[in-house]
């Protein structure tokens, strides 16, 4: 049996680092190594199905889903984003894309918001926690006398430096994506396993990060997440209850000394999650595969480069309308070249629209609807002509 490991090249996040890293320990070996981005193009050596454990957050490259043919999935603690920045667009779960998944379920949902999105899609899910939780505390380490305060603001890192006399340590899972995407996986699995020695050796963390606060609670470190003005409960909410939460506001004002110095155990109630991820994934990686239909490989690559072509096509065509409608916010008094950038845009969108309606309707479907979404936020910025002509 075949298997890969799925990770995001292009990160600027190493929490996404982290996540392969908890699936990694569960495979026998690793064939390959999958682009979660890029993972409707994958091609193995040969004909053949690659087993995936494919907990992750999805996605930012819509057009990259449904997996390609020969990935053999274990879709578990999965997490569709509902970030409208980051185009949180749902039409690529229907037609192929939720086809798929109904294939291939029940799928394990990392928090409760994936569950009831996949639930209003009529497919079926279960609540799996996150992997992260599986990650073993390391041997042979002892705790030391400082704090990790993980992508905390800059008053929040001074209250602490006053209120202890501690080491502060200040960490950020923010990555280059250029600089980091040049590192072998090899050396990526190394630098994760050292920021997590950090954080198990820790006295406390305090985080707003999903990816430090979880791994800290499987590696036995106190946690303290802060909710600032970023927390998104969509992604975080499911959690808080094993950890100490805190606003920002209250944070920054109360009296947090004895806080630091005695922090409070975290609930230990996802022990039970745990055991059940680790049941299914060692179950998952010595089964046998289910006997499915391969497509040639000559034809699929031959597809793939169709699909490469209108996916830089697309990518190409979003950013240039993305860019006209950030210029266009510098011209909220000029309505006549704003009103250009608009037509510009509706003309761009309509030539791609047209482009691939003359090909596989999941490309076409995925691309309509984000599209859809960006005329949406064209017409917020047409809206005050509205009210003008109103007037």
């Amino acid at each position: 049996m075949k298997y890969g490991l799925l990770y995001y090249k292009d990160t600027d996040n190493i929490g996404d680092d982290i996540q392969t890293y908890a699936q990694k320990r569960f495979l026998p070996s690793i064939d390959y190594y999958i682009d979660r981005e890029k993972i409707g193009m994958f091609i193995p050596k040969k004909r053949e199905c690659v087993s995936v454990i494919m907990n992750a957050w999805y996605m930012h490259n819509k057009v990259a889903w449904p997996p390609s043919p020969y990935i053999n999935p274990l879709l578990i603690s999965m997490h569709f984003t509902t970030n409208s920045k980051l185009n949180g667009d749902y039409s690529w779960l229907s037609d192929l894309g939720g086809q798929y998944l109904k294939e291939n379920g029940p799928i394990g949902c990392r928090d409760e918001n994936t569950l009831k999105l996949l639930k209003k899609h009529g497919i079926k899910g279960y609540f799996s926690g996150c992997m992260t939780l599986t990650i073993k505390p390391f041997n042979n380490l002892k705790k030391k006398d400082y704090i990790c305060l993980v992508d905390v603001d800059e008053k929040i890192i001074e209250k602490v430096k006053k209120s202890t006399k501690r080491e502060v340590k200040v960490i950020s899972h923010s990555l280059n994506p250029h600089e980091y995407s040049k590192n072998s996986i090899e050396n990526r699995m190394e630098n994760v396993e050292k920021l997590l020695r950090v954080y198990q050796e820790a006295h406390l963390v305090i985080t707003t990060r999903l990816h430090a606060m979880l791994p800290s609670v499987a590696l036995k470190t106190p946690v303290i997440l802060i909710q600032d003005e970023k927390y998104e409960k969509n992604r975080l909410g499911t959690f808080t209850k094993l950890v100490s939460c805190y606003s920002s506001s209250k944070f920054k004002k109360d009296n947090i000394s004895d806080l630091l110095e005695n922090p409070k155990q975290n609930n230990n109630s996802y022990i039970k999650i745990v055991k059940e991820l680790e049941n299914k994934c060692n179950a998952f990686v010595t089964a046998e595969i289910r006997n499915k239909s391969l497509p040639k490989l000559s034809d699929f690559e031959e597809k793939i480069k169709e699909k490469n072509y209108y996916y830089n096509l697309y990518n190409s065509c979003m950013k240039q309308s993305l860019s006209n409608i950030k210029e266009s916010e510098f011209y909220y008094n000029e309505k006549e070249k704003r009103d250009k950038l608009i037509q510009d845009y509706k003309k761009e969108i309509s030539k791609l629209s047209n482009l691939i309606r003359e090909k596989e309707n999941y490309i076409n479907c995925l691309l309509n609807s984000k599209s859809y979404k960006l005329l949406l936020k064209i017409k917020k910025i047409v809206r005050p002509f509205v009210f003008e002509r109103k007037k």
